[in-house]
């Protein structure tokens, strides 16, 4: 796999791309020299966790045979102060759903997605600590047990 980042201004924006198609725009924030009109780094990568899981759970549902119209993944990451750099400490996916759906199956997508089958949380689980919880058809937020 290979990918390509190129500074696409003179401030802080750089756009990345990969070796097939579509790029990624990242900035960063007003505060700290950039712009702020597109992502930062860390929330790209935040993105590339919730677009490689996301893939995994709708995959995953219509194999098991579960109808699903949408899906929204939320992502919080908590960070940590170590001197000059802030890593992520803990990141939390709570993902929306919506379908004709059985809670169970969707929250066994969301953890075969999580421990076994998205490459970019197997990476990150590494590094932090990860939770997950789902809704379902604007049911109650439902924590996901992860043996992570």
């Amino acid at each position: 796999m290979d990918v390509t980042v190129r500074r696409i201004d003179d401030g802080y924006r750089f756009e990345g791309k990969g070796d097939r198609v579509g790029t990624i725009v990242m900035d960063n924030g007003a505060g700290s020299g950039g712009k702020g009109e597109a992502p930062s780094p860390l929330q790209a990568f935040l993105m590339t966790v919730g677009g490689c899981s996301g893939i995994d759970v709708v995959s995953i549902l219509e194999k098991s045979r579960q109808r699903i119209d949408d899906l929204k993944i939320e992502i919080h990451a908590d960070r940590e102060k170590h001197g000059f750099i802030s890593p992520f400490e803990h990141v939390h996916l709570h993902f929306i759903m919506t379908g004709d759906m059985d809670d169970n199956k969707a929250a066994r997508a969301v953890r075969l997605s999580l421990e076994k089958y998205c490459t970019v949380s197997y990476m990150l689980k590494k590094a932090v600590s990860m939770t997950a919880s789902i809704s379902v058809n604007g049911g109650d937020k439902t924590d996901v047990p992860l043996e992570l």
